[in-house]
């Protein structure tokens, strides 16, 4: 989707946790590394560009106040992206909403209903994907 190499792993993290549980708790996971990384900019500008940190690691250390950045951060282009890629309910939880709304109004068609929403689930995951794929030009 074009975020940079080293945010992959993240954004792609980001986006299991949406797919498999819901996009609510994806944006909270994605708030925890935008605030790391506002602290690791606060950190660096309080000390002039002198304050050390290191890698642990996923987490970020910071040396002089023996802070720990749990999960580390991620780059403001990968931010927007993610942020993009995290929209939408297309995730097993809607799946299951789909089906037995749409199932309790046309019972006898359930079977068909089951073999769709897998893919419509796809397609909105890929349609989301799309739109972070172009998000951030």
């Amino acid at each position: 989707m074009g975020t940079a190499p080293e945010d992959s792993r993240k954004v792609a993290e980001l986006v299991g946790i949406k797919t498999f549980t819901n996009e609510f708790i994806a944006y909270g996971a994605l708030r925890d590394l935008i605030n790391n990384r506002h602290k690791l900019e606060n950190y660096t500008d309080y000390f002039n560009g002198t304050g050390s940190w290191s890698w642990r690691g996923d987490n970020i250390v910071l040396n002089i106040t023996n802070e720990t950045l749990k999960g580390g951060i991620i780059s403001v282009k990968s931010e927007v992206i993610s942020t993009y890629a995290l929209c939408g309910f297309s995730n097993f939880g809607s799946m299951g909403i789909t089906l037995g709304s749409i199932g309790a109004l046309v019972p006898n068609r359930k079977q068909e209903l089951s073999s769709m929403v897998l893919r419509a689930m796809i397609a909105g995951n890929v349609a989301c994907f799309m739109t972070a794929c172009i998000a951030i030009f």
